[in-house]
């Protein structure tokens, strides 16, 4: 009998597998680093400097195609970048450095150099990326991330005179009404997620405090599970459909609007599997298409953990394994792309008889009268 090579190493070594390096960006836990902030890229052990190269990419929903496909016409807001070809870019002007270690680099953004800030982008390793023994990852790693402009509350204005704080009395004024929430995100499961709510938003024009109502909608047989067209959703108010709601508030920098929720919990069940996004945030800008008129909520959603069980797993997923932002968009509809029966913020009873689960804004008694009109 031929006995196995690794029991044979066991004399001298164990027979254990030594994985490749991966990759993360450090810093703050959304992902979103204000206007010259350098960007911490960590690596899970030294890497060769001749290894890492990098691209950065729009990252919009409409970046991509119902199957997660990046279009053809979009391009890169840099191309490649290496440590030997740093300062890269159209200007020479992003810089990446490799710390004396090896186990992490730098990424410099001057401001500007990938568009407006509050856009998502991704940054994406190559998998070139190598230890000092040659073992690669090959694999492209895609790592969401926003570049962002610091916010000034809409309550915080400073006096340029003598430096001390006013309350601003300016009005924020913003489309309300249903609108239709999109996402898809890359779980550490080893699937996406696809999520589409039709969206009610209700806004506190004085204080800028908000409350998205948001109802379970459905692909129509046939549709692409990542569609975003709302003729191809229908309205899920039954035994398999949810809703739940997110506040936050509305703030001012001196490009618009910027919003930011407080955390929620969003948790579904799918016949036997279920799904529970804990302590998500989202976060962007707001703005108005001046062409149609209609206004979107553009921005990234942070999970501090996923929770999934299964009848032959359950687990508790971070970012330690792998759980990353992920890019959404909130747009307006037309009056004709409202779907018969949608749950409304300023329903006296938005919950309708036999749905999965209906939450609300705990605390808050319903409807909400600093947004209702009686």
């Amino acid at each position: 009998m031929r006995t196995p090579l690794c029991l044979l190493a066991l004399v001298a070594a164990s027979c254990t597998y030594n994985p490749p390096p991966d990759v993360s960006l450090g810093g703050p836990s959304d992902r979103r680093y204000a206007v010259g902030q350098p960007i911490p890229i960590v690596f899970t052990e030294p890497v060769e400097a001749a290894s890492l190269e990098l691209a950065v990419w729009p990252n919009e929903n409409t970046a991509y195609d119902g199957e997660g496909r990046r279009l053809p016409d979009v391009t890169p807001m840099l191309a490649s970048c290496t440590v030997a070809t740093s300062p890269c870019g159209e200007g020479a002007d992003v810089v990446l450095t490799l710390d004396e270690a090896r186990t992490g680099a730098t990424l410099d953004v001057p401001p500007g150099a990938f568009g407006n800030p509050g856009r998502p982008l991704v940054m994406e390793i190559r998998g070139t990326l190598a230890d000092a023994d040659g073992r690669k990852l090959n694999v492209v790693r895609a790592l969401p991330f926003q570049i962002i402009e610091p916010i000034v509350p809409i309550d915080d204005t400073i006096d340029e005179a003598g430096g001390e704080t006013e309350v601003s009395t300016e009005p924020i004024v913003i489309h309300e009404g249903p609108h239709l929430y999109f996402s898809d995100i890359a779980t550490p499961v080893g699937f996406s997620l696809a999520q589409q709510f039709f969206c009610d938003v209700q806004v506190d024009e004085a204080t800028g405090q908000w409350i998205a109502l948001l109802t379970d909608a459905d692909p129509i047989t046939g549709a692409d599970k990542n569609t975003t067209d709302p003729a191809e959703l229908f309205l899920d108010k039954g035994e398999q459909g949810f809703i739940f709601t997110a506040h936050g508030k509305l703030t001012r920098d001196d490009k618009g609007l910027v919003f930011k929720s407080e955390p929620f919990t969003l948790e579904l069940t799918i016949v036997s599997i279920t799904f529970a996004l804990r302590d998500a945030v989202i976060q962007g800008r707001v703005t108005v298409d001046t062409e149609t008129g209609l206004s979107s909520w553009d921005g990234q959603m942070s999970i501090e953990s996923l929770y999934y069980k299964t009848p032959s797993l359950e687990k508790v997923y971070t970012e330690a394994d792998g759980l990353e932002p992920a890019a959404f968009q909130i747009f307006e509809l037309k009056p004709e792309q409202v779907p018969e029966g949608m749950p409304r913020v300023c329903d006296a009873a938005p919950c309708p008889a036999g749905i999965q689960q209906c939450n609300l804004v705990e605390g808050v008694a319903w409807p909400p009268a600093n947004l209702c009109a009686e």
